[in-house]
């Protein structure tokens, strides 16, 4: 009721906003006001865009509804908190064992101590040297002694591959040596010694001739350490986990050249020894090998189809040490009944 009469009295204010023109126009110019008449029409067009207007007024009532449901949508966001939940893992993190904590950056672990005079000698003797073994890793100096090494030249074909026994040499290396803490405690100080290194040196090129493709470039070879009478499994592993070993390893187009650590096995010098190169996929508890009497091993035909090798080679008799043998077994669990490799 209010709003219709509203409505009444715009259109009549309108009315006389549109008359009053109208009629001071005749008064003026003194022609008959009934021309006017026509401007009724208006009065209902007014009248009618009034209520049009007010008509609409309802239609933005929807819009004010239709703004509210955005709120809701940011109710998902106040609710992402899992976030917090990955910080109850950091705790953790701070109650790791120095020796995971070791292991997960080892080299800020790790203190190094200035070498001495003689080391920096030999790195300068290392560095003048054109020997391809003294270049082939930065971080591992090896000056060899060729004149003294004693030449061998065994081959064995396999898979298309040719590999030669070259020599046994004689060298000095560069290696860093443990001198405080340990991995287990976290901390270690190292620092760089000179070791007097015993070395077999292995070629292998290809049968044909040809030069090396990427597929034969691309095999990684495992050196197995074998002594006579002993388990290979339990030998090999043995005298791999506790010396340090120095391997180096360079390739031209035609050769692939390998520089083995064979030091750690002088003190068996009075044994036949062996040196076994396989793919480094090749586990030795497959029993690959088998043994004669004397308790010398050879590969069990038919047993490994990638290329593989297996060579003798001998020590200086003098290097022997028959009382460092006899602690090392009893430091060391290493089998010596060979039956299984009959």
């Amino acid at each position: 009721m209010k709003k219709s009469t509203v409505s009444v009295a715009a259109a009549l204010i309108l009315s006389l906003a549109v008359l009053l023109p109208c009629a001071y126009g005749a008064a003026k110019t003194k022609l008959d006001p009934t021309p006017a008449l026509p401007a009724a029409p208006a009065e209902e067009t007014a009248a009618q865009e009034i209520v049009i207007e007010t008509a609409a007024a309802p239609e933005t009532e929807p819009v004010a509804e239709t703004a509210l449901p955005p709120e809701p949508e940011t109710v998902p966001e106040t609710q992402a908190a899992p976030e917090p939940e990955a910080a109850a893992e950091t705790p953790e993190d701070v109650s790791k064992s120095p020796l995971m904590e070791f292991l997960d950056d080892p080299f800020s672990h790790i203190q190094t101590e200035e070498p001495d005079d003689e080391v920096h000698a030999l790195w300068e003797q290392i560095h003048e040297s054109d020997d391809p073994f003294s270049h082939a890793d930065p971080y591992m100096g090896v000056l060899l002694d060729h004149s003294s090494a004693v030449p061998y030249g065994d081959q064995v074909e396999s898979s298309g591959l040719t590999f030669t026994f070259v020599e046994i040499v004689n060298g000095k290396a560069i290696v860093s040596e443990r001198i405080a803490g340990s991995i287990a405690e976290g901390e270690m100080t190292m620092q760089d010694t000179i070791e007097e290194k015993t070395f077999a040196e292995i070629e292998v090129r290809r049968t044909d001739n040809a030069p090396l493709t990427e597929t034969d470039r691309g095999i990684m070879f495992y050196y197995h350490r074998l002594v006579s009478g002993y388990k290979p499994a339990d030998i090999v592993m043995c005298l791999t986990a506790e010396p340090y070993l120095v391997h180096l390893e360079y390739a031209d187009d035609y050769c692939l050249h390998f520089l083995v650590d064979v030091t750690h096995m002088k003190m068996f010098a009075d044994r036949t020894l062996a040196l076994a190169l396989t793919e480094h996929t090749i586990r030795l508890e497959g029993d690959v090998f088998t043994a004669d009497k004397e308790g010398n091993f050879a590969f069990r035909e038919g047993k490994i189809s990638s290329p593989h090798a297996l060579f003798y080679f001998d020590l200086p008799d003098s290097y022997a040490d028959p009382a460092a043998v006899k602690e090392y077994e009893n430091s060391h669990t290493i089998g010596t009944n060979l039956s299984k490799y009959r």
